[in-house]
């Protein structure tokens, strides 16, 4: 079962990280996008999923059980190479339904102090 204390729980990378071109060519490229000038939605998952499992990090997770099942976007500026971002996460809501556990997070995306997109993720640990 999964701890309800950690709603609320907000993790901050310290550290800012560059997106390069080749990651964002890549994914492209894997999804069958043709312009790489700047990074699909969906991009940002790949680096935004550490930073959920760092917020859900000892609350009882089965990360083996675990499966996606939604997501969504508020693009105020699309990700391009050479941006150094800062994320945060947290986690906003814990419930059951069905025989499962499903955990509801959100990721803060910022590039040079100001936000640029927010991500909510539902996350779903099968009973």
């Amino acid at each position: 079962m999964i701890d309800p204390t950690i709603v609320g729980k907000r993790i901050t990378n310290s550290t800012p990280f560059t997106v390069d071109q080749v990651s964002i060519t890549s994914f492209c490229r894997a999804i069958g996008e043709q312009d790489d000038s700047f990074a699909p939605p969906t991009f940002t998952f790949t680096f935004i999923i550490a930073a959920f499992e760092e917020s859900l990090q000892n609350a009882g997770v089965d990360w083996t059980r675990m499966v996606h099942g939604d997501q969504r976007f508020e693009i105020r500026e699309p990700i391009k190479a050479g941006d150094r971002l800062t994320l945060s996460s947290t986690v906003e809501s814990v419930r059951s339904a069905a025989g499962n556990e499903l955990v509801s997070v959100r990721a803060d995306i910022e590039r040079d102090g100001r936000e640029i997109i927010q991500a909510w993720s539902t996350l779903v640990v099968r009973g």
